[in-house]
């Protein structure tokens, strides 16, 4: 197991002392003091730093400090807070929160979180990863392939409806929305759905599948590509 930092009390204030660290880094009071100890080969010291921790400006994000590379055939601009992608699928916007910073150089956006607090440093890594997803979705797009297992289970598509026969007394439908493409095939029974919005694909194929979920003991109903679907055994007869 991989040794640590330890806190140690220098002064009124607690310092983190280790390989890689620096004792200054983390000026947290008294308050944040270590709340127990476990011993053992590899030492480790946890504590419950609260909302110091959050709150300090040494807190990074792995994926938030991550740049965007803007490619050729895509078209991005910054107005205000409101961060405009085009491409050659379509075009997505998005509005940035006031406490996240969004930087345009050289063809290369930088988030930046200036003013750690626990809100935003949830907020920062989410916002850059949103913002990517922009612009690959209007130049690539985003698929979600749903498979349709059980005896008799069939899908048909009229216009922008699937009309499935999923086991029910009933044909269950389904509107598939405007900006979502969706086509389907028989044996076996699929449907793809393709979009340049991931949330707006994922959101879709997630209300198709809770139509019907997959059940544990025959694997019947819909569920994502590759998806495990863990089984169980039923009950035998004496």
């Amino acid at each position: 197991m991989r040794k640590l930092p330890r806190l140690e009390l220098v002064g009124n204030s607690w310092g983190v002392s280790g390989k890689g660290s620096r004792r200054n880094n983390f000026p947290f009071s008294a308050r944040t003091a270590p709340s127990r100890t476990r011993r053992g080969k590899d030492s480790q010291v946890w504590w419950d730093l609260g909302e110091a921790w959050c709150e300090s400006r040494y807190i990074m994000s792995r994926i938030g400090k991550m740049p965007i590379s803007i490619p050729s055939g895509v078209d991005l601009k910054l107005e205000g807070r409101r961060v405009i992608v085009k491409g050659p699928k379509g075009q997505l916007e998005w509005t940035v929160v006031p406490e996240i910073k969004v930087q345009l150089d050289k063809g290369v956006l930088r988030v930046s979180n200036p003013n750690p607090t626990k809100r935003t440093n949830s907020l920062w890594g989410t916002t850059r990863t949103i913002l990517n997803n922009l612009v690959v979705g209007v130049r690539e797009g985003f698929a979600k392939v749903l498979e349709v297992h059980g005896t008799g289970y069939r899908v048909e598509l009229k216009g922008k409806t699937l009309v499935m026969a999923l086991g029910f007394d009933h044909n269950t439908e389904y509107t598939v929305p405007d900006d979502v493409a969706v086509e389907v095939s028989r044996r076996p029974p699929r449907i793809k759905l393709a979009g340049i919005d991931r949330q707006r694909v994922g959101q879709v194929a997630a209300e198709i599948r809770a139509l019907k979920k997959p059940e544990p003991y025959h694997g019947k109903g819909i569920r994502y590509e590759n998806e495990y679907v863990r089984r169980k055994t039923g009950k035998s007869g004496a």
